[in-house]
């Protein structure tokens, strides 16, 4: 939490860099998720991999990355009990994005206002851990890639968190200020 804060004052006074690298997402990806996994197994949660093969070489700065993959997958996680199931799949959209979601079968979105989820430091009603801050600031480092994040009930239960960066970008190899303004 306080390395989060941190890097969001960074973002606030234009402290903070994007170091944008082009490398195998599925790749990073199970990489990034495998301690995680392991987490959600000992707990009794399966954690599975459903993996667009088409998804290759993609531009993304691996740190900010890493960080909403984690928030989201842990989020999905506490909200999991033991025997149930989380999937996590990647897909290149037609527009050129990544998409990855993360799918529980957790209580859903329920007593939770959509139009503030993504907002610092709220929760729901019913929250009893957070902070409030994770899906904030995954927010803002999805938007810092040019992408979009959000979240929906699943038709039996749980809920499906996704986000999205494009696939490409101009400023692969280097180091770009990462301005962020918070809401």
């Amino acid at each position: 939490l306080l390395n989060m804060a941190l890097d969001l004052r960074k973002m606030e006074v234009g402290k903070s860099s994007m170091k944008m690298e082009n490398c195998n997402f599925n790749e990073w990806l199970t990489g990034v998720t495998q301690d995680i996994v392991t987490e959600g197994q000992a707990e009794g949660v399966a954690v599975i991999r459903e993996l667009d093969p088409a998804l290759t070489a993609v531009d993304f700065d691996k740190v900010k990355c890493e960080t909403i993959m984690v928030n989201i997958l842990m989020n999905a996680i506490k909200h999991s009990k033991a025997g149930d199931t989380i999937t996590i799949s990647t897909e290149l959209t037609e527009e050129g994005m990544v998409r990855t979601s993360i799918s529980d079968e957790g209580p859903g979105l329920k007593d939770i206002d959509p139009e503030k989820m993504f907002t610092r430091f709220y929760q729901s009603n019913s929250e009893q851990y957070g902070s409030g801050i994770g899906l904030s600031y995954s927010k803002i480092l999805v938007e810092l890639h040019g992408g979009r994040i959000g979240a929906y009930n699943n038709p039996d239960s749980g809920a499906t968190f996704w986000w999205e960066i494009p696939a490409a970008s101009s400023l692969v190899g280097s180091e770009t200020p990462a301005k962020a303004y918070l809401n």
